[in-house]
């Protein structure tokens, strides 16, 4: 479950303005909960299904400067009790559907979302998140398409969205998506990573300087 790029764009990009409560659902090592913290004061549970994920979540969190900010769950999100809601809800969830699954059955459970369907996350959002909350996802774009369906069907709307691409003359690779019960007009955003040349853009390193060491 390593660290991704467009896993620290998503992360970059997560608005904590005013934000006191987060949940991180599928934290893997715990990526979004540190980058969100490194921003926000606000206390952060983060839940993941991989108990070796969830080890290292843990290790991750207690080495850093936000430990007593971070509290790290083993578990499906779908048994996570709480008597908490949320007002900042974020996912980098499993996506593929009927792809060929690795061999690596932990590999297979952060890709594929046999264990977290969209109508569940769906479900655990619309179970966890407070009527003036924000949750923000990451999908592939075809994932995202039939996601951005659901959600609004099911009364949260697309409020921003961020198409990331890998080059500029590529095809979009991911996109980011924050959805809230308002109903606001969504403000549309593209990213581009790399420049023809192969370097990043400078873009990319604007957002991506207060996490990456050399940029």
């Amino acid at each position: 479950m390593k660290v991704t790029t467009e896993g620290c764009v998503f992360g970059a990009w997560i608005s904590v303005d005013g934000v006191s409560d987060v949940l991180d659902i599928g934290t893997g090592t715990g990526l979004l909960a540190l980058m969100v913290a490194q921003r926000a004061g606000a206390t952060i549970d983060a839940v993941e299904l991989d108990g070796e994920a969830a080890r290292q979540a843990a290790e991750n969190v207690s080495s850093s400067l936000w430990a007593n900010n971070i509290n790290v769950y083993h578990g499906a999100i779908q048994q996570f009790k709480t008597h908490r809601r949320y007002n900042l809800i974020v996912s980098n969830p499993p996506f593929f559907e009927g792809h060929r699954k690795p061999t690596d059955l932990r590999k297979g459970k952060a890709m594929h979302n046999d264990f977290l369907h969209q109508e569940d996350l769906l479900k655990e959002v619309r179970r966890l998140l407070r009527d003036d909350g924000i949750f923000y996802v990451l999908y592939p774009p075809a994932e995202a398409s039939t996601f951005i369906q659901k959600m609004e069907n099911s009364g949260l709307s697309l409020r921003r969205k961020l198409t990331i691409f890998n080059k500029g003359n590529g095809h979009p690779f991911r996109l980011a998506m924050a959805f809230d019960y308002r109903g606001d007009d969504c403000i549309e955003e593209e990213l581009i990573i790399r420049d023809q040349l192969g370097q990043y853009t400078e873009s990319f390193a604007q957002l991506l300087k207060p996490y990456y060491l050399h940029l």
